[in-house]
């Protein structure tokens, strides 16, 4: 009789046959991958670095948006073995893709919406027509500071406009436009026919006022902020990288420069044979124009990115260290000073005897030229960084913060420069940085939200 074998233990069923998965194997991302999500990464950072010149919010939602992106990529390769975690990964896993294109989708509508409204050339709203230019993020990392010389322009890149047959009543009609290779950030300046202007191309262009043909170009070594100074057939110009230039108005070269240690922002002021500008190295100086040498620094406690004031041999200077200065013009030597809430960027305004000047601690102040006393001072809703105007007994100045997203106060103020009562004011839709200037009865004024506002005064001011 056959046996049959005997019966051999059954051995533990293996990990797999109990229904229990092994940890899984990390495998480095494939090609297509790879290339998928760096394709997808540029257009994000196309998207942020658009998005960014509009708004300062779309930055933190981008990166958010990177960094789902990063995850999506880099979780599915990762052996996460708690529950928590393999709950993240799987979340990621499954949802983030759908995540990254909702976010990405909104900030291309942002984007094109944005894009529309800035650079139509002319929009009307509420019965305006008003021109409009989309505003230019400023890069805050110096530049290295170069050896500069004339560049040579063969052909001029300027689009003429053909003339009109006839110009409907309050249309805007554009005259010539000159491509530059940056923002144009500051006043441009026009004497004897030639338009002088500079750009965060590094550049200092002058340009024929009525053709914008090309004159000559003076590269510098960095972004030019501040507004030309056309004084005797020289034109003064700062620079980022930290120098004043004195160029020849005929053709360009360069007939000193001065080197400070910061930032040239502020717009030059000359007396009497002599320049006087702020820098970020927090000191105001006084330059020889004949030959560049300084004549004197006074320091001040930050940097000063305002415009001086020289009234009756007295240098009136205010700076981000909360100040306002006042330094008699010959010497140097501090005569007095008076401190505010806040960083002072506004650039004083000297009109019979008194001094008015806004500071980031929401107040516009009239003090008195003679010893720094406070004759007044106005509350305002946000910022003055405005420079006042003083027209007729009347001062003019705009109100409000654009490095913030609240936009609490975005008014045109108009006070009585005497007493500081408000007389009235006049609401925009985002803060007024520039500084009013008053013609024939009317006051221009710019504001962040992309419009130029003339506005008809009282019989009574104008």
């Amino acid at each position: 009789m056959q046996q049959s074998p005997p019966i051999q233990p059954s051995s533990p069923a293996s990990d797999d046959q109990q229904g229990q998965l092994k940890p899984p194997v990390n495998r480095p991302p494939d090609r297509a991958h790879i290339i998928f999500v760096t394709f997808l990464s540029v257009l994000i950072l196309s998207v942020t670095y658009l998005a960014s010149r509009f708004n300062e919010l779309v930055w933190l939602v981008s990166a958010i948006t990177l960094i789902i992106a990063i995850l999506q990529w880099l979780l599915p390769t990762f052996n996460l073995r708690t529950t928590h975690l393999q709950g993240v990964k799987n979340f990621f896993a499954q949802r983030g893709f759908a995540i990254l294109l909702i976010i990405l989708g909104f900030l291309m509508l942002f984007n094109l919406v944005a894009a529309f409204v800035v650079y139509n050339p002319l929009i009307n709203s509420n019965g305006l027509t008003h021109a409009t230019r989309m505003p230019t993020s400023v890069p805050s990392s110096p530049s290295a500071i170069a050896h500069s010389t004339v560049t040579p322009i063969l052909t001029a890149t300027v689009t003429p406009t053909p003339p009109a047959t006839s110009i409907p009543p309050g249309q805007v009609v554009q005259k010539w436009t000159f491509h530059t290779g940056g923002g144009v950030v500051d006043l441009p300046t026009v004497f004897n026919g030639v338009l002088y202007v500079g750009s965060t191309d590094k550049k200092l262009y002058a340009l024929d006022a009525s053709t914008g043909q090309v004159q000559w170009v003076f590269p510098t070594g960095g972004f030019v902020y501040s507004s030309p100074t056309v004084v005797k057939g020289v034109v003064y110009i700062g620079s980022d990288d930290g120098k004043v230039y004195a160029l020849d108005t005929s053709n360009g070269h360069p007939i000193w420069t001065f080197l400070t240690g910061g930032h040239v922002h502020s717009s030059l002021t000359v007396f009497n044979g002599v320049l006087y500008v702020g820098s970020d190295d927090g000191k105001v100086y006084a330059v020889n124009t004949s030959n560049g040498h300084p004549i004197w620094a006074f320091s001040t406690g930050a940097p000063v990115e305002s415009s001086q004031t020289v009234v009756s041999g007295v240098v009136y200077a205010t700076s981000s260290d909360n100040n306002v200065y006042a330094i008699d013009a010959r010497t140097g030597q501090q005569k007095w000073v008076f401190s505010t809430g806040d960083a002072v960027f506004s650039s004083p305004t000297v009109v019979n005897g008194v001094l008015y000047v806004g500071s980031d601690d929401h107040k516009v102040y009239a003090l008195n030229t003679s010893n720094g006393q406070a004759k007044w001072i106005f509350s305002t809703g946000d910022t003055v960084r405005s420079s006042p105007t003083v027209v007729n007994g009347v001062l003019y100045v705009g109100s409000g913060d654009p490095d913030t997203n609240a936009f609490s106060d975005t008014n045109v103020y108009a006070l009585n420069a005497n007493t500081g009562q408000q007389e009235w004011t006049f609401p925009t839709r985002a803060p007024v940085e520039s500084s009013p200037t008053v013609a024939n009865g009317i006051l221009y004024v710019g504001s962040w939200d992309y419009n130029v506002y003339a506005l008809t005064l009282p019989a009574s001011s104008s």
